[in-house]
């Protein structure tokens, strides 16, 4: 069993438009805390539940075999050929249903649990590698509906009577549509459709919105394009009412720069300056980008507790149960590069953070995704981490262990031992968690992807 301490990072303010300053402070076993002014307004935060997710275990520990797999629940079995393979990435309908995009089968699906322990799939639509999918009434008439979003174009599968599947976005003009959300970004109680789009060759990728005309008018008008922000490979979009001012915000990832000729037109000083995790909030004169993560060169080279690239090239994200807490990974060209990237903010205003960085367990490949998880039902904030070694198969016979999904049991006083949940899959994607278990995607291996997975610990299950 090895146990990794999580030091704290070395890390630099947040300046007001993602600049890049260096390093500001260098003292192990402090967190330098910053105003988004990059003012330094409190060197060394308290370790507290208040302030961080690392309490020690307040109750009996349910006995689990850090050492052993845990038992998957096939949801939806992934194929070699045909419409289900590759499985990319899973989100919750509002009915708990789940829905998923398969980017090598060029196809979306819902998964349903008709009854308990009982799944059935329905496919939902055809696209162009679809990469991202999200469920909810989108035209109010009583049916979970399902947009999908690929090669330079989103969709929408609507699910009542009559089905229609209609395309909200001829083309993109910014590269693949690889991420998406649904959420009522306008306050007409529709759910509007926020995309994100990644940097290819010349062009540059981007956050849109784009408005749902409401009701019926939702599957024949057009549905009105708004930028939020230029990007460079979006890895997240999470709505959420940040400032609690009543309106919805976006938690956002990027893990590549902008490009350099729109980065200049949009009056940017750098192509890193919307590098890493950020948060957008809306207000009525448009939006406003606040940064998270330290800018790009903020942890040097040959720091034990930085990857070159950390904390830019983030993945995807989760926001902590706290609301205070943002959890992405690192990834890179070496395994050596991969992180979790632990962002804590100093209070309710989200606008002053610590950063916490830690290696995931050894030689698991590239960190993916990372979230909370407590599936030793002890009540503390352990850590789920999904990775992935390789874009295609086969692995060479020094890559092969370099892959799985591991569990982080939270020991308490930053302290975490790393266990394993499962070591069979080449390319884990994001997850969603029920109870004491995880549901994930896995999308190369075997070939076409093992599909749609549950993964429970032993004693529990979805």
């Amino acid at each position: 069993m090895i146990r990794i301490l999580a030091l704290a990072a070395l890390v630099a303010c947040n300046p007001p438009r993602a600049e890049v300053r260096g390093l500001m402070a260098e003292t192990p076993g402090c967190v330098l805390v910053c105003s988004e002014a990059g003012v330094p307004v409190d060197a060394n935060l308290p370790d507290s539940p208040e302030s961080s997710p690392d309490a020690a275990p307040d109750a009996a520990l349910v006995a689990i075999d850090m050492a052993i797999p845990w038992p998957r629940t096939v949801i939806t079995a992934g194929s070699a050929t045909g419409p289900l393979q590759g499985a990319d990435g899973v989100a919750y309908a509002p009915s708990g249903a789940i829905v998923t995009g398969y980017e090598q089968g060029n196809a979306s699906a819902m998964a349903r649990e008709i009854i308990a322990g009982v799944w059935v799939t329905e496919m939902t639509g055809v696209g162009s590698a679809i990469e991202a999918a999200g469920g909810g009434d989108i035209d109010g008439d009583g049916t979970e509906d399902v947009a999908y979003c690929g090669a330079d174009r989103c969709h929408i599968t609507f699910r009542g009577s009559p089905n229609v599947t209609v395309t909200i976005a001829a083309t993109i003009g910014h590269g693949n549509a690889i991420q998406l959300a649904l959420a009522d970004l306008d306050g007409d109680r529709d759910l509007d459709l926020i995309v994100g789009a990644r940097t290819l060759s010349a062009t540059t990728g981007e956050f849109a919105a784009y408005a749902n005309p409401g009701g019926a008018a939702a599957r024949t008008s057009a549905w009105a394009r708004a930028v939020i922000d230029i990007a460079g490979w979006p890895m997240s979009i999470i709505p959420l009412d940040v400032d609690h001012d009543g309106d919805i915000d976006l938690v956002t990832t990027d893990r590549a720069k902008l490009n350099a000729t729109a980065a200049t037109a949009a009056g940017y000083t750098s192509v890193w300056v919307r590098y890493g995790a950020s948060w957008r909030e809306r207000t009525v004169a448009g939006w406003v980008y606040h940064p998270i993560s330290p800018p790009a060169g903020a942890c040097p080279v040959g720091n034990p507790m930085c990857a070159t690239k950390t904390p830019g090239d983030q993945m995807m994200a989760t926001v902590g149960a706290d609301g205070l807490t943002v959890y992405s990974c690192t990834s890179s060209g070496a395994t050596t590069d991969s992180r979790i990237v632990i962002h804590r903010a100093t209070d309710a205003s989200w606008l002053t953070w610590t950063t916490t960085v830690l290696p995931p367990a050894p030689n698991v490949g590239h960190c993916q995704s990372v979230g909370e998880l407590d599936p030793d039902g002890d009540g503390d904030l352990d850590l789920l981490i999904t990775t992935w070694k390789a874009n295609e198969l086969p692995l060479s016979p020094a890559d092969a262990p370099k892959w799985g999904v591991y569990w982080m049991r939270n020991d308490g006083g930053g302290a975490y031992t790393p266990g394993v949940v499962d070591v069979e899959g080449a390319k884990w994607d994001d997850f969603v968690t029920r109870g004491r278990c995880a549901i994930s995607s896995e999308q190369l291996n075997p070939a076409g992807g093992a599909g749609v997975i549950g993964l429970c610990p032993p004693g529990a299950s979805l």
